[in-house]
């Protein structure tokens, strides 16, 4: 019975752990505070899963990239409207 369990909740957990959220993250390590935005985009292997209008200030993009499963958000690459500079990079919590 417990190793029924046990399999039951390590194949989701295995899945979870997929080859695009680690490759973002390893491409976002790459990513440096002032870098153009097509430089930044360029080291990425994935498109983002959607870019939106920053919800605190609206002179800036988010740029938000697939993470793991279990995690509480999104990687995020937030870059400024005005100049296409990337002004921030959030790995999630």
């Amino acid at each position: 019975m417990y190793i029924k369990l046990f399999f039951i909740f390590l194949i989701p957990l295995l899945f979870s752990c997929s080859n695009t959220a680690i490759e973002n993250f390893e491409d976002l390590k790459k990513i440096e505070i002032g870098m153009s935005l097509e430089t930044a985009k360029s080291k990425m292997r994935h498109q983002p899963e959607k870019v939106e209008t920053a919800v605190w200030d609206s002179t800036k993009y988010v740029y938000y990239y697939k993470s793991p499963a279990f995690a509480a958000d999104y990687y995020k690459i937030i870059v400024s409207k005005k100049d296409s500079l990337v002004s921030g990079i959030d790995y999630g919590e």
